[in-house]
């Protein structure tokens, strides 16, 4: 496989740490260890988003070109070649 087949596989691998990472307790994103953050105040925080926009837009890859939602894989090269 080279990597022109296998970049949504490797973009689908470094996406998942970075969505844990994300999804640690609110109070670990925060630098200042007296005030705890809830999860309703990440929807609203614009620096959160953007680190969240990188592992979301690499799932998203894989999602369009590696498998999708019905398992066929690179679907969407199919689709666009129609």
């Amino acid at each position: 496989m080279g990597l022109l087949s296998a970049w949504p596989f490797i973009g689908m691998i470094a996406g998942i740490p970075l969505i844990l990472e994300l999804l640690k307790s609110p109070t670990s994103l925060s630098a200042d260890t007296r005030v705890k953050r809830r999860w309703s105040s990440l929807l609203n925080d614009k620096a959160w988003w953007m680190h969240a926009a990188l592992p979301i837009y690499l799932l998203h890859q894989f999602e369009e070109h590696g498998y999708d939602f019905l398992g066929r894989r690179y679907a969407f090269q199919a689709y666009f070649r129609l």
